[in-house]
């Protein structure tokens, strides 16, 4: 048989099912992806497709973008395969080619994939660069179909090259909606067979007429179970990297739940984009171009940063990231600068604030209604990120043998935050290097108080370094004591260390007299003699 066939516009609502009411559209493939087509996974039908030889090709003589292309002795098909039975499929798409192809459509029953014998068949004719729709019907009923069906579109060895488009499935009789989600309204009953039964047991109501808001209040109230939405810990996505058509609200429905204005999309040119990686690209016009996520749970983590890598057009502003929760308005908490050169700029905003928010989300806005240029790429919230062991921040820091020595003095440093305690017991005990961050605050260090440390560092961290508790706990007596002695100025003379220049000094000096002990040598000549005893009597007290 010859397909029907005519020019795009004469069937294009009748692809889409909009006069037939009969008949409705299960799948459209347009080939927009530059790895398509895509298999699909449906609860009423699922699609595993089949490719030999042809490939996606970047345009065609239809202006639809790209289209799937055979060249000679090369096939693609589509094994389809309904979960409830349709009597009726209709394929519908469109053709071009400049010379004759011989090409043909095949349906029949799947028996090896896309393979199997042939019950219908038609002849895709040479439209002559014309772009042309084609459509085909088969009958499902009786023993010619199985529960797979095969469907092949088959070069048949011609001269030129046949360009296949804007792929159609549409059928009667199997395209009734899946059972709802048990948290939203819809037909008695919902898809959580626990859960329905539950509720209908206390409201039949539920599962004979229509399943409604007092269903669904009744699912929490009834102990059935909870709508609360289940927010994911932390956020990351690099936006993978293929173009995807609809926008990311589409294409990315596990990260973002909610897009406004035009777009945003998926790229995969310009800016922070390029072969092999997609980036967020913001639509233009007004309402701004905006993308919400899903809400995000911070995991019990101290610290959360979100960081970015984002490119504008030059004198263009924009992006707005903002913070919403609960049923707040959003809050604008980052704007990224006017772009003054091309390429990828990183940033970084601290949302340590917004831990504990309930049903907390972030919103993507473009910010300028000529931010079609600007792109994101690279999106994730690093939660508690590996710190260095002289600055505060999470439990834990980034040198596993230092944490395990501070937190064996304190467990609180790994197990709720890397303080300033934490820190200075990664000086005075485990020799971390860091500076004591109490050394240098408070009084004199001559005097007692309730806290650690004392005003003068040097003479701070000499204590602490022999005494601990002085920096950690609090600068009591014992630790004014201790810098009497360790921090006092060296006395000129005192050789035996006492603070006083006497007869035990002149002792010391005598018992070393003609030798080149250094501490004795006081005035350096090289030998300790009547130089030095000179020194002491000077300095004797």
């Amino acid at each position: 048989m010859v397909l029907s066939s005519s020019v795009p516009s004469a069937l294009a609502s009748s692809l889409l099912g909009g006069d037939d009411q009969s008949y409705c559209l299960l799948h459209h493939e347009p080939f927009e992806s530059f790895s398509a087509p895509h298999d699909v996974e449906d609860a009423r039908f699922s699609i595993q497709w089949c490719e030999t030889g042809g490939s996606v090709a970047a345009s065609g003589f239809c202006p639809t973008g790209r289209t799937y292309r055979l060249a000679p002795e090369t096939e693609l098909g589509a094994q389809f395969s309904p979960a409830v039975g349709c009597g009726r499929l209709r394929i519908g798409f469109v053709a071009s080619s400049l010379f004759d192809t011989w090409s043909r459509i095949e349906i029949g029953p799947a028996i090896a994939g896309c393979d199997g014998p042939t019950v219908q068949s038609g002849i895709i004719g040479v439209s002559n660069g014309e772009c042309r729709q084609f459509e085909i019907e088969c009958l499902l009923d009786g023993d010619d179909f199985g529960e797979e069906i095969a469907i092949r579109w088959i070069h048949g060895g011609g001269t030129g090259v046949l360009l296949i488009d804007e792929i159609t499935i549409e059928g009667i009789a199997c395209c009734e909606d899946a059972a709802h989600p048990c948290c939203e309204t819809g037909g008695p009953g919902c898809d959580d067979a626990v859960i329905q039964s539950c509720v209908c047991d206390q409201d039949p109501f539920c599962c004979e007429t229509g399943w409604d808001e007092l269903c669904i209040a009744a699912i929490a109230a009834g102990g059935c179970g909870s709508c609360a939405e289940a927010c994911a810990v932390g956020l990351e996505t690099d936006f993978g990297d293929l173009y995807i058509p609809g926008g990311i609200c589409a294409a990315l429905p596990d990260v973002f739940d909610a897009c406004a204005g035009d777009g945003p999309y998926l790229t995969t040119s310009g800016g922070c984009a390029g072969r092999g990686d997609a980036a967020l690209r913001f639509g233009g016009g007004f309402p701004w171009s905006t993308a919400e996520t899903r809400c995000i749970d911070f995991g019990g983590s101290t610290t959360a940063s979100l960081s970015f890598e984002c490119s504008t057009a030059a004198g263009v502003s924009g992006p707005v990231i903002e913070a919403r929760w609960l049923d707040q308005e959003p809050v604008e908490i980052f704007r990224v600068p006017f772009g003054s050169a091309a390429g990828c700029s990183s940033f970084s905003v601290d949302l340590t604030a917004f831990i504990g928010l309930p049903q907390f989300r972030l919103r993507l806005r473009s910010g300028s209604s000529v931010g079609e240029a600007t792109r994101i790429d690279d999106l994730r919230i690093e939660l508690d990120p590996d710190h260095d062991p002289c600055v505060s921040g999470a439990p834990g820091c980034a040198d596993p043998i230092l944490e395990s020595c501070v937190c064996d003095v304190d467990p609180f440093c790994c197990e709720v935050a890397w303080d300033d305690p934490c820190i200075t017991i990664s000086a005075v005990v485990c020799g971390s290097g860091c500076g004591i961050p109490t050394c240098g605050t408070g009084g004199p260090c001559d005097l007692s108080r309730p806290v650690p440390g004392c005003d003068d560092a040097e003479c701070c961290t000499a204590v602490c370094l022999e005494d601990p508790f002085c920096c950690v706990v609090r600068w009591d007596e014992s630790c004014v004591q201790t810098q009497a002695i360790a921090c006092e100025p060296v006395v000129g003379g005192d050789l035996n260390g006492d603070g006083r220049v006497d007869g035990a000094d002149l002792g010391v000096l005598l018992s070393l007299w003609g030798t080149s002990d250094s501490g004795a040598d006081l005035d350096g000549s090289g030998s300790v003699d009547g130089g030095d005893l000179g020194l002491i009597l000077a300095f004797w007290s």
